[in-house]
C-alpha cells in the first residue's frame, strides 16, 4: 500500500487527539513515520503544529513538520480524500454515535473499508461498536482492513488483563477462563467534553449499552 501518510490522526485539536499526535510526533516521527494532523478547523490544527513543533521536536539537527488535512464527520468528499491518503486513520471524534454517524451512517468506517485504510477509534461507546460489527465486518474482512475500535484507556486496561489472565491460567495450569471480573480506581480523574457527552449519550441508551453480550456474536 503506498500512502502519502502512515497515519492521520483525526480530531487531532481535541483533548485525546492531541495527546495521540503528541506521543506519535515525539516517539516516531524522528524514525522517518509520517503523520499529519486533521479536523474541522484550520486555526486549531496550526495552533497544535505549532505547540507539538516548539516544545516537543526532539532532533537538535532537523525540524520535523506536520502536515495539515481539513476534514469534517459530516462531510462525505473530506472523509474520502482523507483516508484515500494515509495507510491508518486514526479518530478521536467523540461522541461517536454523533460524530462518527455523518447523514445517519458510519461513514468514516465505510470510507475506510473502501479505501483500504485501517481504522482505528478511541470510542468507548458499546452501541456504536455493535452497529460496526453488524454493518462491516464482513466487508472489512474482504477488503483485508482492519477495524480497530474502542482502542484507548477505556478498554485497553480490561482487554490487555483479561487477555494476559487467559494466557497464564491456560499455559500455567491448563485451565480456560470463563469469566474475568475487573476494578478499576482512578485518581485525579478530568473529563474532556467528548467524554461528557458520550457518558450522556450512554446514559440514554443504558438499556442496550450495559448488555454484557452487545458485542458477542455467534458461540
Amino acid at each position: 500500500m503506498t500512502r502519502k501518510f502512515d497515519i492521520i490522526v483525526f480530531g487531532a485539536t481535541g483533548f485525546t487527539g492531541e495527546l495521540v499526535a503528541r506521543y506519535l510526533f515525539v516517539n516516531y516521527v524522528p524514525s522517518g513515520l509520517r503523520i499529519a494532523i486533521a479536523g474541522r478547523s484550520l486555526d486549531k490544527l496550526e495552533a497544535v503544529k505549532l505547540s507539538l513543533i516548539e516544545k516537543y521536536n526532539v532532533s537538535e539537527s532537523k525540524s520535523f513538520d506536520i502536515p495539515i488535512i481539513i476534514a469534517s464527520s459530516s462531510d462525505i468528499e473530506s472523509l474520502d480524500k482523507m483516508v484515500s491518503q494515509t495507510k491508518v486513520i486514526i479518530t478521536t471524534v467523540g461522541p461517536f454515535e454523533v460524530h462518527g454517524r455523518p447523514l445517519a451512517n458510519l461513514y468514516k468506517v465505510e470510507a475506510c473499508i473502501r479505501a483500504g485504510t485501517h481504522y482505528i477509534d478511541s470510542t468507548g461507546e458499546t452501541t456504536f461498536i455493535s452497529s460496526i460489527i453488524d454493518s462491516y465486518h464482513e466487508s472489512a474482512v474482504e477488503k483485508k482492513v482492519l477495524i480497530v475500535p474502542s482502542c484507548a484507556y477505556d478498554s485497553v486496561p480490561s482487554d490487555m488483563g483479561t487477555y494476559y489472565l487467559a494466557n497464564f491460567f491456560r499455559e500455567k495450569y491448563n485451565l480456560r477462563l470463563e469469566n474475568v471480573y475487573g476494578s478499576l480506581k482512578v485518581v485525579g480523574f478530568g473529563v474532556s467534553a467528548g467524554t461528557a457527552g458520550t457518558g450522556l449519550i450512554m446514559m440514554e441508551k443504558k438499556f442496550t449499552s450495559m448488555d454484557p453480550g452487545i458485542l458477542v456474536r455467534g458461540k
